[in-house]
C-alpha cells in the first residue's frame, strides 16, 4: 500500500485529465491547422509527458524522473508562451527562436536542480519556480493584453487561467513545508486542466467564427453575382466579384483570365484585374494555354505557386514583374470544359486555411457558371437588340399585337407617325393606341378590314397605307397574334390622281 494515497490520486486525474484534453486537440488539429496551435499541441504533449513522471516519480523516487518531469513542464510552458505570442503578435515575433532559448533554459535548470536532496516529489529551487512562474505570467499577460482583437470568450479564460497559474507557482519551492501542501497541488493541477479547456473554447470559438464569416461572404458573394448578371457585362460581373474576393481573403492582387480560340492557338485573355499595374497588364495581357502553369490548373481543382519554389520561367517572370511572392490559382468550370482560370495572389505570405481554399472552389463554380449565364444573356440581348435595329430601319409603319389585341412590337416609322416613342407604345391596347375616331371598329382595324385598304388616307397615319395582314403562331399551330406591315402608298396616290 502506498504511503500517500491521496497524492496518488491527485496526480492520477491530472494524467487522465490531460490525455483527454489531448486526444481533443488531435481531433481538432485537422480543422484547425494554424501555427500557434501547433505549437501548442506540442506544448500540451510535453505537459501531458510532464504529468506522467511526475506520476511516476511518486510510484518510484527518481532523480531521473524528478529532472525529466521539470524539463518537459518548463519545456511545455515555454511552447505555450511562443504560441501565445504567434496569436497576438502574428507576424512581428515569427522568428522568435525558440528551441536554442529553450535549449539554454533546460540545461540552466539542470544545472541548478542536479543536486536536489530526497524525496524528490515536488521538490525545485526558487530559481525554476519563478522562471516557470514568469513564463505564465508573460504568456497570460500578452493574451489578455489581445482579448480585444478576439470575438468569443476563450482568449480571456486562457489568459485568466495563465495569470492565475503564474501568480499560484511563484512560491512552489515553498508547497513541500506548507500546511496545506495537497490542495495546492490540486489547486495547480486544476489550473492545468482548465488552461487546455480554455483553449479548446479558444479554437472552437475560432472555427465557428470563421465558418460564419465564410458563409457571411458566400452569401454576399452570390448576392452580388446574382444581382451583376443583370448587367449584361461579362467585365462588369468579372471585376465586382474579383474585387469582392480579394478583399475578403486578405489578399493584394487577382486576375481572371478567361478562354478564347481553340486548340493550339486558344489563349487566356485578362478580363478583369485587381492590384495589377497597367504596364503589367498591357504585356501580359494574353497567355498561351499550351504553357505547362495553365495546364497544371487546368488539370487540378486547385494550384499553389510560391516565388522560391520550382516555377517555370516565364510564370517565375510574370510573378516577379507583378511583385507576387504567392498565388493560388483555379480553372472556372463550364458545362463543356473550363472556361477560364482565376488567381488570386500576395507579395506576402499568405497561408490559406482548408475552409478558405473550399471557399474559393465554390466561388470558381459559381463564377464559372455565372460567366456563362451572362455570356448567354449578351448573345439575347445582341440579337434582340439587332432585331430592334433591323425592325426600326424599315421604312413603313409596322406594329405587332397578341390575340388580345395588346400591342407587342411597334417600329420607330409608326412612333414618328405617331408623334410617340416607340418603346412607349408596348403593351397599350390597340384601341388606345388609335382611337375610334367616328371608325365602326371593335378590336384593331386593319385585322377588321376598316383602314389599311389604300383607297381612303388612314384616319391615324397621314397619307394612304395598304395594310399587309400576316399572323404568327407557336409550334403547335395556336396563333400568338398578327404583324400588321403598312405599306405607304401617298406618292403612288397622288401620281394616279394627276
Amino acid at each position: 500500500m502506498f504511503v500517500n494515497q491521496g497524492l496518488l490520486a491527485i496526480a492520477f486525474f491530472e494524467v487522465t485529465a490531460l490525455i483527454v484534453l489531448l486526444v481533443l486537440f488531435l481531433l481538432l488539429r485537422r480543422d484547425h491547422p494554424d501555427g500557434y496551435f501547433r505549437l501548442w499541441l506540442t506544448g500540451w504533449v510535453g505537459l501531458t509527458v510532464s504529468s506522467v513522471f511526475e506520476l511516476g516519480l511518486i510510484v518510484q523516487e527518481s532523480q531521473t524522473l524528478r529532472l525529466a518531469a521539470l524539463a518537459t513542464q518548463v519545456l511545455a510552458l515555454l511552447l505555450f508562451l511562443s504560441s501565445a505570442m504567434q496569436l497576438t503578435l502574428g507576424g512581428a515575433k515569427r522568428n522568435w527562436p525558440v528551441l536554442p532559448l529553450a535549449t539554454a533554459i533546460l540545461a540552466a535548470i539542470y544545472y541548478v536542480e542536479r543536486n536536489a536532496p530526497a524525496p524528490y516529489f515536488a521538490q525545485l529551487h526558487w530559481e525554476t519556480a519563478a522562471l516557470e512562474s514568469a513564463i505564465c505570467l508573460w504568456a497570460g499577460w500578452l493574451l489578455w493584453r489581445a482579448r480585444a482583437r478576439h470575438k468569443g470568450h476563450g482568449v480571456r479564460l486562457l489568459a485568466g487561467a495563465l495569470l492565475v497559474c503564474g501568480l499560484n507557482s511563484i512560491d512552489r519551492f515553498q508547497w513541500v513545508s506548507h500546511p496545506f501542501f495537497l490542495l495546492r497541488l490540486a489547486f495547480d493541477h486544476l489550473l492545468n486542466v482548465s488552461i487546455g479547456i480554455a483553449m479548446a473554447v479558444l479554437v472552437l470559438e475560432s472555427a465557428r467564427a470563421r465558418s460564419d464569416e465564410l458563409n457571411d461572404k458566400m452569401r454576399r458573394l452570390s448576392l452580388l453575382t446574382a444581382a451583376s448578371t443583370q448587367t449584361l457585362s461579362v467585365r462588369e460581373v468579372l471585376e465586382q466579384v474579383l474585387g469582392h474576393l480579394v478583399e475578403s481573403l486578405g489578399a493584394t492582387h487577382g486576375i481572371v483570365r478567361l478562354l478564347e480560340g481553340q486548340g493550339g492557338a486558344a489563349q487566356l485573355v485578362a478580363g478583369a484585374s485587381v492590384g495589377f499595374q497597367q504596364s503589367y497588364l498591357q504585356k501580359h495581357e494574353r497567355v498561351a494555354v499550351s504553357e505547362p502553369w495553365v495546364q497544371r490548373v487546368l488539370q487540378k481543382d486547385c494550384l499553389f505557386v510560391r516565388l522560391e519554389e520550382g516555377v517555370d520561367a516565364k510564370e517565375r517572370i510574370r510573378m516577379e514583374e507583378s511583385g507576387v511572392s504567392e498565388s493560388i490559382s483555379l480553372a472556372l468550370p463550364g458545362k463543356e470544359g473550363p472556361v477560364g482560370v482565376i488567381s488570386v495572389g500576395s507579395f506576402q505570405n499568405v497561408r490559406f486555411q482548408r475552409d478558405e481554399i473550399s471557399y474559393l472552389v465554390n466561388i470558381a463554380n459559381l463564377l464559372g457558371l455565372t460567366l456563362q449565364n451572362v455570356r448567354l444573356f449578351e448573345q439575347v440581348a445582341t440579337v434582340q437588340q439587332q432585331w430592334v435595329y433591323t425592325f426600326d430601319s424599315i421604312g413603313d409603319p409596322i406594329f405587332v399585337h397578341d390575340t388580345e389585341f395588346r400591342i407587342l412590337r411597334a417600329n420607330q416609322r409608326l412612333g414618328n407617325l405617331l408623334g410617340r416613342d416607340a418603346a412607349a407604345l408596348v403593351g397599350r391596347m390597340v384601341t388606345d393606341l388609335l382611337p375610334r375616331k367616328g371608325t365602326n371598329y371593335k378590336s384593331c382595324p386593319y385585322c377588321e378590314g376598316i383602314a389599311g385598304e389604300g383607297d381612303d388616307p388612314d384616319p391615324w397615319l397621314t397619307g394612304y397605307f395598304l395594310a399587309s395582314n400576316s399572323t404568327f403562331t407557336d409550334p403547335r399551330g395556336r396563333q400568338l397574334g398578327t404583324v400588321h406591315a403598312l405599306k405607304d402608298i401617298s406618292e403612288r396616290k397622288r401620281a394616279e390622281e394627276k
